[in-house]
């Protein structure tokens, strides 16, 4: 029963997150960049996927968010959104609760995301309608003057 990553345990589900987080506005992209490296490794530790990596750069906080001795206005927001098994979440939480990087993060619990069989009937659907005419009324498609 080693501790290989990869697989999950049985009877594990895997579940739709988002971890939002915000960095310290001064800290170097590339120390950002190895922040979310980590946590996307420890999603693929426990059998996960990570499915999206956004930054949305330096914003203007609400509020300041104060830390011993500090005051922080402006904050880094980053987002990674995977899916894993619900034990990933709690590692990661502890590894963010003693990061000096993170002032703020978040994890949110998201919809599952759409299966392989949904898209393909997107695609049937839309094929459909291509070799009817696809004229049914849609925006772009009518020769009115």
């Amino acid at each position: 029963r080693g501790g290989g990553g990869g697989a999950l345990p049985r009877g594990a589900a895997m579940v739709m997150y988002e971890l939002l987080c915000l960095a310290r506005a001064r800290a170097p992209r590339g120390d950002v960049a190895a922040l979310l490296r980590r946590h996307a490794q420890t999603v693929y530790r426990h059998g996960g996927v990570v499915c999206d990596v956004v930054s949305y750069g330096e914003q203007k906080l609400a509020y300041p968010i104060k830390k011993p001795g500090e005051k922080h206005a402006l904050a880094q927001a980053v987002a990674l959104q995977f899916q894993c098994a619900p034990a990933a979440v709690g590692e990661m939480r502890e590894a963010l609760a003693v990061d000096d990087l993170v002032l703020r993060w978040i994890f949110t619990k998201q919809r599952s995301a759409p299966s392989l069989a949904h898209f393909k009937r997107q695609a049937r659907r839309a094929e459909r309608e291509a070799l009817e005419g696809g004229g049914n009324g849609e925006l772009g498609t009518g020769g009115g003057e």
